[in-house]
């Protein structure tokens, strides 16, 4: 699978959002620098940038140290290790996930206007850093 679609815009309920894939996290072996672990993020944008919703999808990978063709961890990119988590994961697994993603922003959308909370920050809100 080549490295592809990491970001595409789309429409719910006349509101434009995009889905975004990004690699959060790598584990690897403390001896040999094996990655044997990495986690996908999906986010859902608004048309204004912020983030609607996200789901973590979780990798496990399988490799060898002694294998002519490892690369040291020093020597990885993101690009290489997103492409093994896309391979490992498979699009069609990914696509169900983003799906479910998409779903669950539908579903907040369509909830009864009597519905007793309200999601939203202060104006005056603390960042921190």
């Amino acid at each position: 699978m080549q490295l592809k679609n990491l970001s595409y815009k789309l429409k719910i309920e006349n509101k434009f959002m995009e889905v975004k894939r990004n690699l959060v996290n790598a584990v690897r072996e403390r001896d040999t620098g094996l990655v044997v672990e990495t986690t996908l993020e999906l986010r859902l944008f608004d048309d204004q940038g912020h983030v609607r919703n996200r789901i973590f999808i979780d990798a496990y990978l399988e490799g060898d140290p002694n294998d002519p063709n490892f690369i040291p961890f020093e020597d990885l990119s993101n690009e290489i290790v997103m492409q093994w988590t896309l391979n490992e994961l498979g699009e069609s697994a990914i696509v169900e996930k983003e799906d479910e993603l998409i779903s669950l922003e539908q579903q907040k959308n369509s909830r009864d206007l009597s519905y007793p909370y309200i999601e939203e920050l202060p104006e005056d809100r603390i960042l921190l850093t």
